[in-house]
């Protein structure tokens, strides 16, 4: 069974923009929730990369679940990103790096539930 550890780890996240140094194949993705709350997923010796912009469900520019990374036979990893058009960009490297999780409270739409998750009331 595969890990699901990271399936909704960037939920929601805006997919802003994907770029590659072809000479070291190093790929940086960058994802952001707000403004000012941005991220990047890294990865490193990248073999691999397919990026389909087909919008089979609509055009969207945002997450919807991640899987991975998951090692290979090969001894590399593999990550895929499913954005909510329902294309699936996958990413096969040496080294992917995810951002941090993030927690409910983290979530400036949470702002009511982080005050009444206060049991005691201060």
């Amino acid at each position: 069974m595969a890990d699901t550890s990271t399936r909704w780890l960037l939920h929601d996240a805006e997919l802003s923009s994907l770029a590659v140094d072809w000479k070291t194949g190093r790929v940086e993705v960058n994802v952001s929730y707000w403004p000012d709350e941005r991220y990047k997923i890294i990865a490193e010796d990248l073999r691999s990369l397919t990026i389909p912009r087909q919008f089979p469900w609509g055009p969207s520019v945002f997450i919807n679940e991640t899987h991975g990374p998951e090692a290979t036979s090969e001894g590399l990893q593999l990550l895929r990103i499913q954005v909510q058009s329902g294309d699936e960009i996958e990413l096969l490297a040496r080294e992917i790096q995810l951002p941090p999780k993030r927690t409910r409270n983290d979530d400036p739409r949470n702002i009511f539930m982080r005050s009444s998750d206060n049991k005691d009331g201060g």
